[in-house]
């Protein structure tokens, strides 16, 4: 599968430096960092990993040493180090490769890029200053150009089950989206056991992060809500998200669009939704009969859908609609309202999204978005509004007053 376009925009790694430079690439297992380490040295950048037994390791450290002592000499040069995380206790450091950087001339243009696992480990470990970069599962629009021969619904459901996760991905195989997920479970891919491993390798109490993760999943979503749903102490339930959301990357905490300071209206989300789809419907696949979990999946599959197709809906206007061109996007949510919205400071532009993933809409569904967008405290009284309707089934209305946008032209 040619995952290129998602990698493509991480090539600014790869910039010319007039001085020398440390890149760090962080995130953790499952998104495909080693894939994007090869590909940032196809061009024939020197590419070693760590992985591998006390001795390979030891040998490898070696080697990029040589490497490094060598740059700046002849020519910049440039180093890939993958899986920079080294076993505890071994007595095996990076130290030796950051002594022979040092000596690297700083007017050379020498670039080393050092990939991680754990955040956590790259701060404690990694050189002072030196840039941070996270990587991140797919877009959906990576994700349509990585499988261009879907039809854009058939995306849009294997997006919702598989996210962007090279992990995952791998089991896109077929066009059925339940198909693929079948296959998973009956031939017990590695992605059916994939989150509980990585919790259990980066923590100790890792079902209590699992749990969180269901909790979320599950629609509870808030601080107290969280706390209640799992039994963990509000007070202790900070350290547990904290690390969900700053350590791993796995959930991210979210306010609503131009509330930010309002930490009462803070919840958790997802960043991919394999895990959230792992979370809501696979973890306990081990221990139940897989006819019942695939029934159980295919009952609430098209619910699942349907709220994702909110967040593809809201990211394929953005990007793939606006190019880019808006100063802040998310979700709005208040006691009477929810919608996505787009702001645009430099046109005073606010864009009301609505996606609606089942049946056809009705024209109540537009009019309580114009209802709704009242309730968005932004330029009122100043700001031009435009307002659109996602639908894969179509509108049971003709209007001027909303762009509607359907499935199949996405």
């Amino acid at each position: 599968m040619n995952y290129y376009s998602h990698y493509e925009k991480y090539l600014f790694l790869k910039r010319h430096f007039q001085k020398k430079h440390v890149v760090n690439i962080c995130g953790h297992e499952g998104l495909g960092k080693s894939t994007l380490a090869r590909y940032l040295s196809r061009d024939g950048t020197a590419f070693v990993s760590l992985y591998g037994s006390y001795g390979e390791m030891r040998e490898r450290i070696g080697e990029c040493v040589s490497i490094v002592s060598r740059m700046g000499k002849a020519a910049p040069g440039a180093l890939v180090v993958d899986n920079c995380e080294l076993p505890w206790g071994s007595g095996l450091t990076l130290e030796p490769v950051f002594q022979a950087w040092s000596g690297v001339p700083d007017d050379s243009g020498a670039l080393l890029v050092l990939v991680w696992n754990d955040a956590q480990a790259m701060e404690r470990h990694s050189i002072p200053g030196s840039e941070r970069v996270r990587v991140t599962g797919m877009s959906f629009a990576d994700f349509s150009r990585s499988f261009p021969h879907l039809s854009p619904a058939e995306r849009v459901e294997n997006f919702a089950a598989f996210g962007g996760m090279p992990v995952a991905l791998n089991w896109v195989r077929q066009r059925d989206a339940l198909s693929n997920v079948l296959s998973l479970i009956e031939q017990d891919g590695y992605a059916l056991h994939f989150p509980t491993d990585l919790m259990a390798r980066h923590t100790r109490e890792y079902t209590r992060y699992l749990d969180i993760m269901r909790a979320v999943a599950s629609g509870f979503r808030t601080h107290s809500a969280i706390s209640e749903f799992t039994g963990i102490p509000a007070r202790e339930l900070s350290r547990y998200l904290s690390f969900l959301t700053e350590g791993m990357a796995i959930l991210r905490k979210e306010y609503p669009v131009t509330l930010e300071n309002r930490h009462m209206s803070a919840r958790y989300s997802f960043n991919d939704l394999y895990m959230l789809f792992w979370s809501r419907f696979l973890r306990d696949a081990e221990s139940m009969d897989r006819e019942e979990v695939f029934a159980r999946i295919s009952e609430g599959f098209t619910k699942h859908v349907s709220s994702a197709f909110a967040d593809i809906a809201l990211e394929h206007y953005r990007i793939s609609l606006l190019h880019g061109r808006y100063s802040q996007a998310g979700q709005y949510w208040d006691r009477e309202s929810s919608f996505g919205v787009v702001l645009d400071e430099e046109t005073l532009t606010a864009h009301f999204i609505h996606a609606q993933w089942e049946g056809r809409v009705k024209k109540g569904a537009l009019t309580g978005l114009v209802r709704q967008a009242a309730n968005l405290h932004w330029h009122n009284g100043d700001r031009n509004e435009v307002f659109v309707i996602y639908t894969k089934e179509g509108c049971d209305f003709s209007t001027q007053d909303a762009k509607i946008v359907h499935v199949a032209d996405m």
